[in-house]
């Protein structure tokens, strides 16, 4: 039978082991130790100074300046869910769900709890590349100060001012409320 003052020591080392290892970016070793009362072998884990790891900061390379063609917003899914339908018809423009779908649940836009990105899997990712697609995105990625959760619809994004501007014309034959917005999008690495 283990005497309560063993169990105790094996409790505690088992302890020590359990948080040392829950610490990110530290070195670790093991460090032996000898109880002779009992000959029981413990083996407790001694923590060094946590080392320091450099972060290299976005750098301007990661982002772009692209113009987004936003045909209209909605904080309501359903109708600009509808919308993007209708004018995917009326424009010859196609849509592109990037894999994403609308949760009812979480109440968002996100991928598959099964998307290969482990990652994101489950949560909202932005198109971010210059291509003409119907799409819904949150405004807030291309305009910051945007009110959180506002539905975009999105008609393109452009690499060019010109090209936007030919594309915000199509618009705004079927809705008079479309517009372009200048965005600095990050494309470097989301992982």
């Amino acid at each position: 039978m283990i005497k309560l003052k063993t169990l105790s020591k094996l409790y505690i080392a088992s302890f020590i082991f359990l948080m040392a290892c829950s610490q990110n970016h530290e070195k670790n070793k093991v460090v032996e130790d000898t109880t002779a009362k009992n000959q029981t072998i413990v083996k407790t884990v001694a923590v060094e100074k946590p080392v320091e790891l450099k972060v290299e900061e976005d750098t301007l390379d990661n982002f772009a300046e692209y113009y987004v063609a936003v045909l209209d917003t909605n904080a309501s899914y359903n109708p600009i869910h509808s919308k993007m339908f209708s004018a995917s018809k009326t424009l010859n423009i196609p849509i592109d769900t990037l894999g994403r779908y609308y949760n009812k649940k979480k109440n968002e836009i996100i991928l598959s709890e099964n998307d290969p990105d482990e990652i994101y899997a489950g949560e909202y990712f932005p198109r971010r590349s210059p291509e003409e697609n119907l799409s819904l995105e949150y405004l807030n990625m291309y305009k910051p100060d945007a009110k959180a959760k506002t539905i975009a619809l999105v008609a393109g994004i452009y690499a060019d001012k010109d090209s936007a501007a030919v594309a915000l014309k199509k618009l705004k034959n079927i809705e008079p409320k479309a517009f372009v917005l200048k965005s600095k999008i990050y494309i470097g690495c989301m992982h």
